[in-house]
């Protein structure tokens, strides 16, 4: 038997998506380190990041099969009322993450404010593309069941954000609250590499609930 990191890092090779994610973090971390990124830019870099994978989520619910006590849901003799049935639930879905965030962003809007537009615009676009190229592979060319259970995608993104966001508070308040300035590359890199470590534990995480079925 492997030992559990060895394992972790082996499948980060082989899974083409959880490299992605790698590298786009390593990408994220150089830009930030390079060009002095404050704290209020990093932090809403990865809520929006955060908003993504809500994003990608819907995309998955209106995509997947629906699957209710371990038997996939028979479609309505309209095809049509069937895909209202999805996109009430994608409807739900949206209600209750987008108020989660909609709090989160409220309690850090001071922060927030802080953010550099530019530096913000790179880092979105290279998690877009990385939760986007995430979604296409599982989605498709690994050719893996296009099935959902009913209740995943009400915890499931919630599984992967919560504890990375825990990490990023956190490391955020260490960042504000320290002695050296957030130019301190040492610090900044520090914080950077565990959330990096988080964010692939709960891909990794995420990856084993939607492949349980």
């Amino acid at each position: 038997m492997n030992p559990p990191g060895q394992s972790f890092f082996k499948h980060i090779i082989k899974d083409p998506s959880s490299l992605w994610l790698l590298v786009s973090n390593l990408l994220t971390i150089l830009l930030a380190i390079w060009q002095h990124w404050n704290a209020g830019t990093i932090f809403f870099i990865y809520w929006c990041q955060s908003v993504i994978i809500g994003l990608f989520t819907v995309l998955s619910i209106l995509s997947s099969i629906l699957v209710f006590s371990g038997a996939p849901l028979s479609s309505p003799p309209n095809r049509w009322s069937w895909i209202a049935f999805k996109i009430c639930w994608a409807a739900f879905f949206v209600l209750h993450y987008g108020f989660f965030h909609f709090c989160y962003f409220q309690i850090f809007e001071e922060m927030f404010r802080h953010a550099e537009s530019r530096e913000v615009f790179v880092g979105v676009c290279i998690f877009f593309l990385t939760h986007l190229f995430s979604w296409v592979y599982h989605k498709s060319w690994e050719g893996k069941k296009n099935v959902m259970r009913f209740a995943a995608f009400m915890y499931q993104p919630y599984v992967r954000i919560i504890p990375m966001h825990i990490t990023i508070i956190l490391g955020v308040g260490v960042l504000m609250y320290s002695q050296t300035s957030f130019g301190n590359t040492a610090l900044v890199s520090l914080f950077l590499i565990v959330k990096t470590w988080m964010d692939l534990q709960m891909h990794l995480v995420e990856e084993r609930m939607a492949t349980s079925l």
